[in-house]
């Protein structure tokens, strides 16, 4: 039961008050000692209802406790953040930001992240060094940049997480035909696809199949016995070009893909499926048991930690086409704060975190989650009043959530 009549988000310090400190009948004093600190800094740290707890002081806790300080962090940022916005509800808010490329969410990243990666708790640094592509690759590939036909990377995540290659080709050929669709409005009545985010049902039924090139040659163009060079002309491309498709030596595109819906009367989902159940096919044969790529059961050894900066920089800032300067720009009026950012000697609070949510369409959560994380993969400093410094490293404290 509270003991104040506040709605809303509860305070840090009201929690830790009302849950622990006054139903132990423990003095502050008591609480001061058993955690290592002044009684005069403890007394005014939870007495003072103005201010937030310290991620140092929050690690004690939380070690004392035997609670996950993630959790106390998080409660405590959901009550900073009620309050900013309450107190800021009259201010414009900053408008999200404009591609200078395209201004699409990365579908493939958006599921790996929130389906897999944070329950499994693994950094995404961990897995591109688990399933062994190239930093380089792995940027091209979640930087809108990547093409269509690239396969071998959802290939190696189908191996690594256990969902089977065309499970991300599907998530991958959505993302793309998105990005198409944005640029040629008049093909979105030929395209319709919609994945099935339910990776079991993703699995191939063909033990072998054919290439598509294959398949349209034998179920639809020697059945009309019309001369390859008109299927060209409608194709509207070369003899040479078009044979390359039937071959195998060229994959279906989407402009290609919209005329087969056009000529044959079928949707895109079929060719989309035909592909992809192909390419998923090709991976497993010819890439996969060279790779060895070992499915993920249990958290990966800890890598080096890849800073909030380095993601915003990435996962968020590339993608759009824009740079730290003119992201710190828009943001803040400072051109420099970027670099700060990156070598961790900057952070985010609640304030540039409403501001990055708003910028890039995200929600402040997962900045504030980021530099927690931030925040609790260094050793933290504490000073007990005027005397010298605690260290106390997080990595000894076991999680229970």
């Amino acid at each position: 039961m509270r003991l104040s009549n506040n709605d809303g988000p509860l305070s840090l310090k009201q929690y830790l008050d009302e849950t622990f400190i006054i139903p132990s009948g423990k003095t502050l004093k008591w609480w001061a000692q058993k955690l290592g600190l002044s009684y005069s800094f403890f007394h005014t740290l939870m007495r003072t209802h103005q201010g937030s707890i310290s991620v140092a002081v929050i690690v004690l806790f939380a070690r004392e406790l035997n609670i996950d300080p993630r959790k106390l962090i998080r409660m405590q940022n959901e009550f900073l953040l009620k309050q900013y916005i309450n107190a800021n509800s009259n201010n414009v808010p900053i408008d999200k930001i404009v591609s200078r490329i395209r201004a699409q969410d990365h579908l493939v990243m958006e599921v790996l992240l929130s389906r897999f990666l944070r329950p499994l708790d693994i950094r995404l640094t961990q897995l591109v060094s688990h399933i062994k592509i190239e930093r380089h690759s792995y940027h091209n590939f979640f930087s809108l940049r990547h093409a269509y036909f690239n396969y071998t990377i959802p290939g190696r995540l189908g191996d690594a997480l256990g969902t089977g290659p065309k499970f991300w080709l599907d998530l991958q050929t959505k993302h793309d035909m998105d990005i198409y669709l944005n640029e040629n409005p008049i093909a979105k009545k030929y395209l319709v696809f919609t994945p099935d985010l339910d990776f079991r049902s993703s699995e191939s039924n063909l033990s072998s199949p054919e290439s598509p090139g294959s398949v349209i040659e034998k179920r639809f163009l020697k059945p009309s016995r019309i001369p390859h060079h008109h299927w060209a002309d409608f194709f509207c491309m070369g003899s040479e070009t078009f044979q390359r498709f039937l071959d195998g030596r060229n994959l279906m595109d989407f402009r290609f893909i919209s005329l087969l819906v056009k000529a044959f009367d079928l949707p895109a989902a079929y060719w989309i499926n035909l592909q992809n159940e192909y390419l998923s096919h090709k991976y497993l044969v010819e890439d996969s048991p060279s790779l060895q790529i070992k499915l993920i059961t249990t958290k990966l050894v800890a890598s080096r930690r890849t800073s909030l900066g380095n993601i915003l920089i990435h996962q968020h800032l590339k993608p759009l086409g824009w740079s730290f300067t003119d992201f710190g720009m828009y943001i803040t009026g400072q051109k420099f704060f970027g670099p700060h950012l990156v070598s961790g000697h900057d952070r985010v609070g609640i304030e540039r975190a409403v501001k990055f949510s708003q910028a890039l369409g995200t929600t402040p959560m997962y900045w504030l989650d980021l530099q927690m994380e931030e925040d609790l993969s260094v050793p933290i400093r504490i000073y007990k009043g005027k005397t010298k410094p605690m260290l106390i490293s997080y990595n000894r404290i076991s999680a229970k959530e």
